[in-house]
């Protein structure tokens, strides 16, 4: 990756997942504030004002995963070779499945509409019937949603716990151009010898 696209993935990754991290902490106050509102109109128009919210949620998210993708494939930390990379991508992926369900969860509240006969059919409840009340349901996640992009923000400070295994897996090194392995050393255009690092070298 040349260095100005580096800095621009860079750039652009930062401003977009600042950006949903302060969308989530809107959220999560709206809802606090909707919850402790003394009339149901009030509460109503700040749980709709949190639903205006999700418009710029979901492309703030998409646009975080793919810039911190393709940074991670572009630069020496992949992005399975070190734990610290491969957590940031579980919790980002944890908060958009867990939001996409929570969405589909408060549409169905807002039709009037469960899943209680579906799940029984299917021989199962979904993991979001074990909350029974929509208001819980929606602080609990917006809480955990915050606290996962907390965590994600600080380890791509922090970089933790090393190298996944296979991260630690040997990386063969291609043979210099212009040199042949000769008898373990190579032997240079101009005649020279060296002690060989063809590709038989390796690299942790």
């Amino acid at each position: 990756m040349s260095p100005p696209t580096y800095r621009f993935l860079v750039a652009v990754h930062l401003i977009v997942s600042v950006a949903w991290l302060g969308i989530v902490a809107a959220k999560l106050v709206l809802g606090i504030a909707a919850v402790t509102s003394e009339t149901t109109v009030v509460a109503m128009a700040r749980f709709t004002a949190m639903d205006v919210l999700n418009i710029a949620f979901r492309p703030l998210a998409v646009a975080t995963v793919v810039t911190g993708v393709a940074l991670s494939l572009g630069t020496k930390w992949g992005l399975l070779r070190h734990y610290w990379v491969a957590t940031k991508l579980a919790l980002t992926v944890g908060v958009i499945g867990t939001a996409v369900l929570l969405a589909d969860r408060l549409a169905q509240t807002a039709t009037g509409t469960t899943r209680g006969s579906a799940g029984a059919a299917a021989g199962g409840d979904s993991i979001l019937d074990l909350a029974r009340a929509p208001t819980t349901l929606l602080l609990g996640l917006c809480v955990a949603h915050l606290a996962m992009l907390v965590l994600a923000t600080v380890f791509s400070v922090y970089k933790p716990w090393g190298k996944t295994p296979l991260g630690r897996r040997p990386t063969v090194l291609p043979a210099p151009r212009g040199s042949l392995d000769v008898g373990g050393a190579e032997r240079h255009v101009g005649g020279t010898e060296r002690p060989s690092r063809g590709a038989s070298s390796l690299v942790p």
